[in-house]
């Protein structure tokens, strides 16, 4: 026999918003290396089926180059950022 819980959240009358969500990440999936970063792609293909609107912000320092967009991923803004290699400074 089990107890009904409570229920926590009313729910929503009227028009509803469409949840918007930013993903700002270091690992993204790339031409170079569809891999890496897939644990970070894969969510974002379940929620557009949800209808959840994203953005995602994948960023790289600059010693590491260009980074071509994956075609298999859903698609990323690519931005570069001031680093030294192996943590000088």
């Amino acid at each position: 026999m089990s107890a009904a819980l409570p229920v926590l959240v009313k729910p929503v009358t009227g028009p509803r918003q469409r949840l918007h969500v930013l993903t700002l990440t270091p690992f993204y999936p790339s031409d170079d290396d569809d891999a890496q970063g897939c644990f970070i792609a894969e969510p974002l293909r379940a929620m557009r089926e949800l209808e959840i609107t994203n953005s995602v912000l994948a960023v790289r320092p600059f010693y590491r180059g260009q980074a071509r967009p994956s075609a298999a991923a859903p698609s990323a803004q690519w931005k570069k950022y001031f680093s030294l290699p192996g943590g000088v400074g």
